[in-house]
């Protein structure tokens, strides 16, 4: 395993209290989400403001992504639900025998959870492990 890498986290959460978000580029963001090669979620708004909110920046900076992480299947949205409190989800599909063909859709947030809350609250940023 190559130095820096974090082989068993699937979930990362950013928040922008622990460092403005705008200070890190793209290229920046996609080197530190690589370095999960089991990430399956990402949460926060980092890489939709490396990219300046643009939503075609953030096509390609998606297609980037999952080809660094093979196991990507969902990551914040820039769009805010009113109604569940949360922001709306980019989920990951994969099509074909080996998952070759990779597409992806705006969803709304599930409802609200407590447990998700509370980890806000208490740790801006963490990774939970398998």
């Amino acid at each position: 395993m190559p130095s820096g890498q974090f082989p068993s986290g699937w979930f990362v959460f950013y928040s922008s209290s622990l460092a403005p978000a705008d200070e890190l580029s793209k290229k920046d963001w996609l080197d530190i989400l690589s370095r999960f090669p089991q990430l399956e979620v990402y949460r926060g708004a980092g890489l939709w403001a490396a990219v300046n909110m643009d939503k075609d920046q953030m096509h390609n900076a998606i297609l980037e992504l999952v080809q660094l992480c093979p196991k990507l299947r969902q990551l914040d949205h820039c769009e805010f639900h009113d109604k569940r409190h949360n922001w709306k989800r980019i989920v990951i599909i994969r099509e074909g025998l080996d998952g070759e063909n990779v597409r992806y859709e705006i969803q709304k947030p599930p409802p609200r959870y407590v447990f998700y809350l509370y980890l806000y609250r208490v740790c801006n940023l963490f990774v939970i492990r398998q």
